[in-house]
């Protein structure tokens, strides 16, 4: 057993962020992490001659600026998204410049909504009760035609949450999208949360972290199991059989995760409960990468949305002084569930073929490589991209995860009130917890 005034749970930018953040208030601290690798829901792929696949999260913009600064201070450069030609909306069988009139003026009743949500405390949100107990599928069918609420749903809660417009309760997504500046800023390329990517991936910053904390505070394969107190200490076990003492404990890994670790004694039933209603997204990434990207031949960016079939979006992520191309597309809920239940070889047929109907060039059906990565199967993360609050569940439970239980802390891009769901809520959520801890600890020793 190894005793350290601060065990963090998880090496993703969250964890490496708070511990970071700890080392500079003066704490020791020992990070641990299941995987054989830093990242948590980041991971990049390189193919032959070094074209780099971002499996999971992988881009920023702008007011992301913890992420901006971490980037500067750690030398890693960036490139914005690749978008030469035009975007489209799919629309009602129209292929249209931009959502249409109707689907804007629902996006600005979201806005307008939105920015009644309280962020620290969003029960406190006026309605909040009724608001939650409503999904946005409903609302959304209150607010304008069949196809637009259609087309909305799949943009908001797929594009946005992982998940289906019925799954989705107006106040999760009135609080997501408060938390990431409005519609505009989260759905857009240029300007928008899709604006910049990292050479390398994100993994090479999260390297970089990991590197300037030093890697002798981290602890790779060290898969926990176990919390148990034992006096004002935390016994942090892991299945190997390494045990680690520690004053406060920081989780930072997803809250579907931590369910499975058994805490000893078990934690308040509020926090349990927030835990079990926020549930990870169900989604699948796709690349489909060309000699070159063969949509710029058609005044096409690549950058497209529709109301209809496998794919709700996708997006030129081409790389920068390579010249292939690279298509890059999602599907999110019922439609990855009906994909997933295909053969590999049978879903990968039907996506190209919906491929060569949005871009109009058969070359489409024929790329060099084709990428697909299911973080539903990563066991230490469950799905993706992040979790969100079933229906009826956030005004209700939301406040247990703000508060500490016997110097366990949660931290993790969900606990984030400010871009939750995005690297720069899980890096602002870690080092939050992580000042939390070191005011906590400090006057602990000026008591003692």
């Amino acid at each position: 057993m190894s005793n350290t005034p601060v065990v963090v749970i998880g090496a993703g930018f969250s964890g490496l962020a708070a511990a970071r953040e700890l080392r500079a208030q003066g704490l020791e601290v020992v990070v641990v992490e299941a995987r054989d690798r830093v990242g948590g829901r980041v991971s990049t792929r390189r193919l032959d001659g070094g074209l780099q696949i971002d499996l999971g999260g992988q881009w920023i913009g702008p007011t992301q600026t913890r992420m901006y600064e971490l980037a500067a201070e750690l030398g890693v450069d960036l490139f914005p998204l690749q978008e030469v030609g035009a975007a489209v909306v799919h629309q009602g069988g129209e292929r249209l410049a931009a959502p249409s009139a109707a689907a804007a003026a629902v996006l600005e009743r979201v806005d307008a909504l939105a920015a009644t949500v309280d962020l620290r405390a969003p029960e406190r949100t006026p309605d909040a009760a009724a608001l939650d107990k409503q999904t946005l599928h409903t609302w959304l069918r209150g607010q304008t035609d069949p196809g637009t609420a259609a087309y909305l749903g799949r943009v908001l809660a797929g594009g946005l949450l992982a998940k289906d417009a019925g799954e989705v309760s107006v106040l999760q997504m009135l609080f997501y999208v408060r938390s990431g500046n409005g519609t505009a800023s989260l759905l857009a390329t240029r300007g928008g949360a899709q604006q910049d990517r990292v050479f390398g991936g994100p993994a090479a910053l999260v390297e970089r972290m990991a590197d300037a904390l030093g890697r002798q505070h981290l602890r790779l394969g060290f898969a926990v199991t176990g919390l148990t107190l034992d006096g004002d200490d935390w016994l942090v076990r892991a299945a190997d059989g390494r045990v680690l003492r520690a004053r406060r404990v920081v989780v930072t890994v997803p809250p579907a995760v931590l369910l499975g670790v058994r805490v000893s004694p078990p934690l308040p039933s509020p926090t349990r409960r927030a835990l079990a209603s926020i549930t990870p997204g169900l989604a699948m990434k796709y690349h489909a990468v060309y000699p070159t990207p063969l949509w710029r031949e058609h005044g096409l960016s690549g950058v497209f949305t529709t109301d209809a079939g496998w794919i709700t979006e996708a997006v030129d992520n081409s790389v920068p002084g390579d010249a292939r191309g690279v298509l890059t597309f999602f599907t999110y809920g019922d439609e990855t569930v009906a994909l997933g239940a295909l053969p590999a070889e049978q879903r990968r047929e039907l996506l190209l073929a919906e491929l060569v109907e949005r871009v109009g060039d058969a070359r489409i059906a024929e790329p060099a490589d084709f990428v697909e990565f299911s973080w539903e199967d990563e066991a230490y993360t469950g799905g993706c991209f992040s979790g969100s609050f079933a229906v009826g569940t956030m005004h209700r439970w939301a406040a247990a995860l703000r508060e500490p239980w016997r110097g366990l802390h949660l931290a993790g891009t969900e606990t984030a009130d400010v871009w939750n769901g995005y690297f720069e809520g899980a890096v602002r959520a870690g080092e939050r917890e992580a000042r939390r801890v070191a005011e906590d600890l400090g006057e602990v020793r000026a008591g003692g």
